[in-house]
C-alpha cells in the first residue's frame, strides 16, 4: 500500500507522490482500491500539481521504434 509506505518514509518524495495519487483515487491506509494503478495511469486531472510526476505512467515509445524508421 503506498499510503503505508509512505508512512515507514515519510522523508521520500517518490513515496509521497504515489501515496497522495492512491489517497486521489480512494485507497486509505485500510484499503486499495481496485484498479488503482490503472486509475493514477489514467489520470486526467491536467491542474493537479503532481500530474506530471504521477507514478504508473505508460511510458511512450521514440516514434522511430514504432514504425521501424532508424
Amino acid at each position: 500500500n503506498p499510503i503505508i509506505r509512505f508512512m515507514s518514509n515519510p522523508y521520500s518524495r517518490v513515496a509521497a507522490i504515489r501515496a497522495k495519487c492512491a489517497e486521489c483515487v480512494g485507497c486509505t491506509p485500510e484499503h486499495l482500491e481496485n484498479g488503482f494503478r490503472e486509475s493514477i495511469s489514467a489520470c486526467t486531472s491536467h491542474q493537479c500539481p503532481l500530474y506530471t510526476f504521477r507514478p504508473f505512467q505508460r511510458k511512450e515509445r521514440p516514434k522511430s521504434a514504432i514504425s521501424g524508421v532508424q
